[in-house]
C-alpha cells in the first residue's frame, strides 16, 4: 500500500492518500485573512474540496 502526497513541503503535505483514506492538514484562510468567519470558512472548504478532487474522491 503506497502513500501519495499533494503539495509536499519540508514539514508536511497539504493532503496525503494512504489506502482508501485522504488526510488533510494545515488548511487555513489565506486570501480572506481578516475576513469574516463565513468568508474564511468558505475559502478553507473550497481548498479542501479542491484537494479531495485532486485525490479522486
Amino acid at each position: 500500500m503506497g502513500i501519495t502526497r499533494f503539495e509536499a513541503g519540508a514539514r508536511m503535505s497539504q493532503a496525503v492518500i494512504h489506502g482508501n483514506t485522504v488526510y488533510t492538514a494545515g488548511q487555513v484562510a489565506q486570501g480572506t485573512r481578516g475576513g469574516t468567519v463565513t468568508e474564511q470558512t468558505t475559502e478553507i472548504l473550497a481548498r479542501i474540496d479542491a484537494l479531495l478532487a485532486r485525490a479522486g474522491t
